[in-house]
């Protein structure tokens, strides 16, 4: 006797393992995607904020004084903002003959916010030539 095919019970183990394996992935993908979309989020805020702290450092490296508030986020829009930008003394010391303390340290904070989702960066700042 000659077997040409396969019997009904083999095929139906086949789709019950196929559709095992598919109910699998189609459980995954929506994961997936959701991590897809949170990377790129947080890729898009971090090279905003990047490219913000270089414009400041490149501003501050000329002018330890300059106010970094007024330097513009590149690339808001769709969803991200960044409206909070604050620069605070971390370190101060009195130069010798002189009675005012000197600045030497700032930390420029930036917060944003992307489709909701908040950011916090932060950058610390040397005077070079002191």
């Amino acid at each position: 006797m000659k077997n040409d095919g396969f019997t009904i019970i083999e095929i139906l183990v086949a789709l019950a393992i196929f559709a095992v394996v598919m109910a699998t992935l189609l459980a995954v993908l929506p994961s997936l995607a959701s991590t897809n979309t949170r990377s790129r989020d947080q890729q898009r805020v971090t090279l905003a904020a990047k490219s913000y702290f270089e414009n400041v450092r490149s501003a501050m490296a000329v002018n330890f004084n300059a106010d970094p508030t007024v330097i513009t986020v590149p690339g808001l829009g769709n969803g991200l903002s960044c409206p909070t930008k604050t620069v605070n003394p971390i370190l101060q010391y009195t130069p010798t003959g002189s009675t005012t303390p000197k600045v030497v340290l700032k930390r420029v904070s930036l917060g944003c916010t992307l489709n909701g989702r908040p950011y916090a960066f932060s950058l610390d700042i040397t005077q070079a030539n002191l």
